[in-house]
């Protein structure tokens, strides 16, 4: 049975299985667009998510929710990384978020992950991250969240 709590500004919902998490964070994140077609919405990757992004697309195909007007951006990147290798970030979010919700290039910030000067790429990426609306993120299997092993 799923239930919600709140502690302060925090909001966690707690769900009976995966099925149900999926489809309720897919809501919450269609309720978002829906209210906020400008919403600006940082996207983690890893396993957890994929099914969570594909009942998004399923939204997108059943008319439910447009995300045309969204931008996205991406939580984290390995470097050094060419955006091809099998296992970059920016590879997983066009892989699993752009092409399935229809988004252009010009609606989202990826890090470079191949750049020549590492320090200056993270302080230009940071100057984009004001106003974020949702950060999406997803629990590891050693229980890290987000990108956040230490």
């Amino acid at each position: 049975m799923a239930r919600a709590i709140s502690i302060e500004d925090l909001y966690v919902h707690i769900s009976a299985n995966q099925k149900e998490c999926v489809e309720s964070a897919a809501e919450h994140i269609a309720q978002l667009i829906g209210h906020q077609p400008h919403a600006r919405i940082s996207f983690a990757s890893g396993q957890t998510l994929i099914p969570m992004y594909e009942q998004l697309a399923l939204k997108i195909k059943r008319d439910e929710i447009n995300c045309s007007q969204i931008e996205c951006f991406q939580l984290a990147e390995y470097y050094p990384c060419s955006s091809k290798q099998p296992f970059s970030f920016t590879k997983y979010l066009r892989d699993y978020v752009v092409r399935p919700l229809f988004l252009s290039e010009a609606q989202c910030h990826f890090i470079d992950g191949e750049a020549g000067d590492p320090e200056a790429e993270a302080k230009s990426f940071d100057l984009l991250l004001h106003d974020i609306d949702l950060h999406i993120l997803g629990v590891g299997p050693g229980g890290h969240v987000g990108f956040d092993e230490a």
